[in-house]
C-alpha cells in the first residue's frame, strides 16, 4: 500500500476546515472536514480488497528478432463477486509495458494486447505481472504481484544489404524531399484536441464555482454587488496561486488559508492589509508551487525516510 499526495492534501484541507470552523463556529465546515477525512479513510481501506479474486495470464511468441514488433497479450479474469475498479497491469516482458484495464466485472475476462520492440537479444523471461488499483478516490495505491510465466527467445537482427546510398544515389531531388505539409502546431500536430480539453476544464471550473456560490449564499444569506468588483477576482486568483494551481485541491487550500489569515490579522491590527500582503508574498516567493507543492515535497521526504 502506497499513499499518494492526494492523501496529504485532503488531510491538510480537513485540518484547515476544522480550524476555521472552530474559529467561526460554522457547523457546515465541520461537515466538510469530516467528508474529507472520510474520503481519506475510504481511499485507504477500499484498495485493500480492490484486487482480490483476479487472475492473470501472459502470452507472447516463442521467438522473435531484435528490433521487430512483438505482440504480447495479457488476460485478466475476475473470479470474485464484486467489480474491480481502476485496475492497471504492469509487466516487464520484452521491454515492459503498463496497460490501464479499468473495471473488471465478476466473471469477466479481459484481454489486453500491446505491441513492443525487443531491445536486446537473448532469452526474455517473465515470472510475474503486477496489478495496481487506486480506486475509488486515488488516495492510496494497492499493488499485487501475480504469477505469470512467459518466455521469448530474441534472435539477432538480420539486415538485408540492398542499394547502398554511396552506390546508387537518388535519381532526383524530389524523391528525397518531404512534400506533405503539417497540419496544426504543438499538441494539435500530435492529434490532441486542445479545444475539447479546454472546454471540459471550463465546464468543471464553472461547476465548482456554482457550488461555491451556493455555499456562500447559504452562509451570508445575500448576494452583495461588491462580489463582482475586480479586487474580489484578484483575491480568487491569489488563492489559486497560494494553494498551488498544479493541484486539484490547491485552490481549496489556498482559499481557506487566505480567509484564515485575513480574519486573524483583521482582529489583531488595523494595518492588517500590510501584514497580510507581506505574509502571502513570502509564501508565494518561497514556495512557487504553493502550499500543496510544499506538502508534496514534505510527504516525499517523510516516505523516503
Amino acid at each position: 500500500m502506497r499513499l499518494r499526495r492526494r492523501a496529504a492534501g485532503l488531510t491538510l484541507g480537513a485540518a484547515i476546515l476544522f480550524v476555521i470552523g472552530t474559529n467561526a463556529q460554522a457547523g457546515w465546515l465541520f461537515v466538510l472536514a469530516a467528508l474529507l477525512l472520510g474520503t481519506v479513510v475510504a481511499g485507504i481501506v477500499v484498495p485493500f480488497v480492490g484486487l482480490r479474486g483476479l487472475d492473470v495470464e501472459l502470452s507472447a511468441p516463442a521467438e522473435t528478432r531484435q528490433g521487430d514488433d512483438v505482440t504480447v497479450r495479457l488476460t485478466i479474469t475476475n473470479r470474485g463477486r464484486a467489480v474491480r475498479w481502476g485496475v492497471v497491469a504492469r509487466d516487464e516482458h520484452i521491454g515492459g509495458s503498463t496497460a490501464f484495464v479499468g473495471a473488471v466485472r465478476p466473471g469477466e475476462r479481459i484481454e489486453v494486447g500491446t505491441v513492443r520492440s525487443a531491445p536486446r537479444r537473448g532469452e526474455a523471461r517473465t515470472a510475474w505481472v503486477e496489478l495496481r488499483s487506486a480506486a475509488p478516490f486515488g488516495v492510496a495505491e494497492r499493488r499485487r504481484r501475480l504469477p505469470a510465466d512467459a518466455t521469448t527467445l530474441v534472435l539477432p537482427r538480420v539486415v538485408a544489404l540492398g542499394a547502398l546510398p554511396f552506390v546508387d544515389l537518388a535519381s532526383s531531388r524530389e524523391a528525397t524531399t518531404e512534400t506533405d505539409t503539417r497540419r496544426g502546431q504543438g499538441p494539435e500536430y500530435l492529434g490532441v484536441r486542445v479545444r475539447l480539453f479546454r472546454l471540459i476544464a471550463f465546464l468543471i471550473s464553472a461547476f465548482y464555482g456554482a457550488i461555491g456560490g451556493a455555499i456562500l449564499a447559504v452562509n451570508t444569506g445575500q448576494a452583495d454587488p461588491e462580489l463582482a468588483y475586480w479586487t474580489h477576482s484578484g483575491e480568487l486568483v491569489f488563492m489559486t496561486v497560494l494553494g498551488g494551481f498544479a493541484s486539484f485541491f490547491g485552490p481549496l487550500v489556498g482559499a481557506f488559508t487566505f480567509i484564515f489569515l485575513k480574519s486573524e490579522l483583521m482582529g489583531a491590527t488595523q494595518y492588517w492589509r500590510f501584514f497580510l500582503g507581506a505574509t502571502l508574498a513570502v509564501i508565494v516567493i518561497a514556495f512557487p508551487r504553493g502550499l500543496m507543492g510544499l506538502a508534496g515535497d514534505l510527504w516525499k521526504k517523510a516516505v523516503r525516510r
